[in-house]
C-alpha cells in the first residue's frame, strides 16, 4: 500500500459515512478490472452506489470504478486529496 494510505492505518481502521463512503481495512481485496490489477480501497459513490475506491499497486494515485459505466476513472493524485478535498466534498453535498 502506498505510504499515506498505511498512515491513514495507523490513524483508525476506517470510516464509514450515510453518503456512501466506506473505507475499511479489514474489508480490503484485490480486483482485477479490464486485465488490471486493483486494490480496492473501499466504496465512494461518486456517481452510483456501488461505486468503488481503487488503488493501483505502486502508486499512489487513487482512482475509482464506477460499475454502472464499466469504467475505471481517475480521481484524485493520493490518499491526502481524497480526505482533504474529494470526500469533504463529497459530504458538503450529501
Amino acid at each position: 500500500l502506498p505510504s499515506q494510505v498505511r498512515e491513514f492505518f495507523l490513524l483508525t481502521a476506517g470510516i464509514q459515512t450515510s453518503a456512501g463512503v466506506t473505507i475499511d481495512l479489514s474489508g480490503l481485496f484485490d480486483l482485477t478490472i479490464h486485465g488490471e490489477r486493483y486494490c480496492v480501497l473501499g466504496e465512494f459513490w461518486k456517481e452510483a452506489d456501488g461505486d468503488q475506491l481503487l488503488l493501483c499497486p505502486g502508486e499512489e494515485t487513487v482512482w475509482y470504478y464506477a460499475h454502472e459505466q464499466d469504467k475505471v476513472k481517475r480521481l484524485c493524485n493520493d490518499m491526502t486529496e481524497l480526505l482533504e478535498k474529494k470526500l469533504a466534498r463529497h459530504l458538503n453535498e450529501h
